[in-house]
């Protein structure tokens, strides 16, 4: 309780420390509790908020009894030694088959009273002395084959020592480790220097931090506006960023320099020098306090997927889109983030097309718009196009229609396609082919769910 671990089966996990595991139950092959390790970084962080020093006291003996003690080299068959921060001692014995030293004899004293009739009913028996008593004695010698007994003990007092500061249960403050660059020359400023509401001052980063943060357990992702949002690795860290125009995270230094040393040490890793602007609407949101009139796309794909298949049951009566247990975490997955390269941007076009025109049914389509003579089958998009023209025009249904067809048509570009085509689709899905990779990610989505949007307006105004 007091280093706020969670437990999971055998593991105590530090939820506002990544999920690292801190602590862990050992079971023996019975399934029995042998014992627990601990991150001796925790613990000592304990004695330290407690004022306590740990003592661990060991003891072991190990012995063996074999016809061959020539594996054993020790002088006169004893060792006395230091080792592992503990005391050793072994001996070597021969001995007999059944016990004793080998070659060592045995006296027996026989003694009894002299004194004794059975045929008293009550007997007494007074102080035994030579009169009363009588005796023999001998001697014995051990006999057997020789086996050695071979035995080591060990003896270790460890001491666990408190460290010098409790900043997990004491909350005590400790000296930052993190630096971050704040200007173009390359000047590193500590988190402490700039863990200061009024710094005034904004750092850079690769946007590779949002996945890195966003992904890990405990971790999300949240859109404002179009270029800005918020993302955390960790419940109750989020942090507010924007996305200038080269592509690179801007966050006011603030916010990072204020988060868990763990979580800074994350974001240390993708901060770069400042490279173009601080996102505009990331400015205007925190400097002038007028938030961006605009939209992310990956924020409202859900919303879209949801408002089309509710508004085509209203208008035919059966459900456009098959329901599958994976269409919310694809969801989830799907963000401009995503593409960092052109394999990267056409693996989020395949995703986009297995929540469109993968997930799209055909059978109610075809209830409305039956298959034509000769005409075999027909695909999902063209199946839905035909459907829109009954409400449009069939030249209006095929431009509304081109940005899923050139999507669905990406998503095995890196395979199928030339180049020439791959322009074509990147025409049809409305994606500039010179427009850096995380701008072409968002140009995707935003093609995607722009459809998606005017696809459902025609079938909105159409319901009665």
């Amino acid at each position: 309780m007091a280093l706020h671990l969670l437990r999971e089966n055998d593991s105590w996990l530090c939820p506002n420390e990544n999920y690292i595991e801190v602590a862990r139950l050992i079971r023996d092959q019975e399934g029995r509790e042998a014992l627990i390790e601990i991150r001796a970084e925790f613990l000592r962080d304990y004695l330290a908020a407690r004022g306590m020093i740990l003592k661990l006291t060991t003891y072991r003996k190990r012995r063996q009894v074999s016809s061959d003690s020539s594996h054993i080299d020790w002088p006169d068959g004893r060792l006395q030694e230091n080792c592992d921060g503990g005391r050793f001692e072994g001996h070597v014995a021969a001995i007999h088959e059944g016990g004793g030293l080998y070659g060592s004899k045995a006296a027996v004293f026989h003694v009894w009273r002299t004194d004794v009739d059975p045929e008293v009913d009550v007997p007494t028996f007074g102080d035994p002395n030579d009169s009363n008593t009588d005796y023999r004695s001998w001697t014995t010698e051990r006999k057997g084959r020789m086996l050695f007994h071979i035995e080591g003990q060990f003896w270790r007092d460890e001491l666990i020592r408190p460290a010098n500061s409790s900043p997990r249960v004491r909350g005590d403050k400790v000296a930052p480790t993190c630096s971050f660059i704040v200007d173009a020359a390359g000047t590193r400023q500590t988190s402490e220097e700039l863990d200061d509401e009024d710094i005034g001052r904004w750092l850079w980063f690769e946007h590779g931090i949002i996945l890195t943060l966003s992904n890990r357990r405990g971790g999300s992702l949240d859109w404002y506006t179009r270029d800005t949002g918020s993302v955390e690795c960790s419940p109750g860290y989020k942090v507010h960023f924007g996305i200038n125009e080269k592509g690179l995270i801007t966050v006011y230094a603030y916010d990072v320099a204020r988060l868990p040393e763990w979580q800074q040490r994350i974001w240390m890793g993708f901060n770069i020098a400042p490279d173009g602007k601080v996102s505009a609407e990331l400015l205007a949101a925190q400097m002038s306090a007028r938030p961006a009139d605009t939209l992310a796309p990956e924020e409202y794909l859900g919303p879209a997927l949801r408002d089309l298949d509710g508004d085509f049951e209203r208008k035919w009566g059966s459900s456009l889109l098959r329901k599958h247990q994976d269409t919310q975490e694809i969801i989830r997955k799907v963000t401009r983030f995503r593409a960092t390269d052109l394999p990267s941007l056409l693996a989020l076009a395949k995703d986009i097309a297995r929540l469109t025109a993968d997930s799209i049914e055909v059978a109610p389509l075809h209830a409305i718009v039956p298959l034509e003579n000769g005409e075999k089958q027909r695909g999902s998009l063209k199946s839905l196009e035909r459907v829109l023209a009954t409400l449009v025009s069939s030249d209006e249904a095929r431009e509304v229609m081109g940005p899923l067809i050139g999507i669905y048509n990406l998503r095995v570009g890196d395979a199928h396609l030339t180049s020439s085509e791959l322009n074509d689709d990147f025409a049809l899905a409305n994606i500039d082919p010179a427009a850096k990779p995380l701008q072409q990610g968002y140009q995707l989505l935003y093609a995607a769910v722009g459809t998606l949007v005017r696809i459902n307006a025609i079938i909105r105004n159409a319901i009665p």
